[in-house]
């Protein structure tokens, strides 16, 4: 986008406020899985996060409770164009309210 956007034209719709994705396509791999894997597939778990970075929107990533006998998965919260004081406020907020990851026990 063009520097010189004005912030409404880079804002998306009023009623969207923030976007939940998980932060990878997959549940994190065990280390011996890891070293098996190509640069390619080390890439393509980390297809969620590039659309933001490179719509130059704000997003952080939190850890989600973990299923039994799995390694916590992580939430992305994306939110609007030059929102990040909202979208920090929301991430503290639901990190708290998350049982399980160490942060709201």
């Amino acid at each position: 986008m063009p520097e010189d956007t004005p912030l409404a034209d880079k804002r998306g719709p009023p009623q969207v406020d923030f976007l939940l994705s998980p932060t990878a396509p997959s549940f994190p791999p065990l280390l011996d899985d890891v070293l098996k894997k190509s640069s390619l597939d080390a890439y393509m778990n980390d297809v969620f996060t590039v659309p933001a970075s490179l719509a130059g929107v704000p997003a952080v990533s939190l850890p989600a409770p973990a299923a039994e006998g799995r390694l916590p998965i992580g939430l992305q919260l994306i939110g609007q164009f030059w929102d990040d004081r909202r979208l920090l406020a929301m991430a503290e907020r639901l990190k708290s309210l998350m049982p399980g990851t160490g942060q709201g026990e």
